[in-house]
């Protein structure tokens, strides 16, 4: 707003963070809200003095937004990003909120330790996971597919692709971990070509793996 007088203006962040990332005239809401600001267009910092002509800098985190990588993640408030970031790797990956692991995901595995958790209801619902052995021999085995919630996985397909095929080194899944009642319900597994005789399937609670298979 050049041109306009802002010395009259009240800023009112009602919440804590309400005004995080808003600005007028290059001057952050949050410098200027509870009385943190002297005519004449400039920033004023309580205990800090400042001469006129001379705008302090202000710092990230003090309601400016940030950039990735300091303290603040894509997606969670970040102008123009995306509502939530993918979680799930080829070292594998843990799938806490809504959104995260659904639709199709196509990922190359990169770690004999994969190991994928669905940790909260719903939050693998509709995922379509498509894992993609890579060639060579290297990677040989997923170390665990967990469902720590009811319906963590509801209507989930996980297919494993091993390249190679009948010639490829055989590939297996140490553990399925179903935690409460349905946990698995509605989950399938598809593992062509993967060796079952080592996997481990454990329903930790009555019914929780109800509904899940493989193969």
């Amino acid at each position: 707003a050049p041109g306009v007088d802002l010395q009259a203006l009240s800023v009112e962040c009602r919440e804590p963070g309400a005004c995080l990332g808003g600005s007028i005239n290059g001057i952050a809401f949050d410098m200027l809200a509870g009385g943190n600001f002297q005519g004449g267009g400039l920033p004023m910092i309580p205990g800090f003095g400042q001469q006129p002509g001379f705008p302090q800098q202000p710092t990230p985190g003090f309601g400016q937004p940030q950039q990735p990588g300091f303290g603040q993640q894509p997606g969670f408030g970040m102008p123009g990003m995306g509502l939530m970031p993918g979680a799930i790797t080829g070292l594998g990956g843990t799938c806490e909120f809504v959104g995260q692991c659904t639709g199709p995901q196509t990922v190359t595995l990169q770690s004999n330790r994969f190991e994928l958790s669905c940790a909260e209801m719903g939050v693998c619902s509709g995922l379509a996971l498509t894992l993609n052995v890579p060639p060579g021999g290297v990677i040989d085995t997923i170390e665990a597919f967990r469902f720590e919630a009811p319906l963590a996985a509801q209507g989930a397909t996980i297919t494993i692709n091993s390249a190679g095929g009948f010639f490829a080194n055989p590939v297996e899944i140490s553990r399925i971990i179903c935690e409460v009642g349905q946990s698995c319900s509605g989950l399938t597994i598809s593992a062509p070509g993967v060796d079952l005789q080592a996997l481990s399937v454990e329903c930790r609670e009555p019914g929780a793996c109800l509904g899940g298979s493989i193969n």
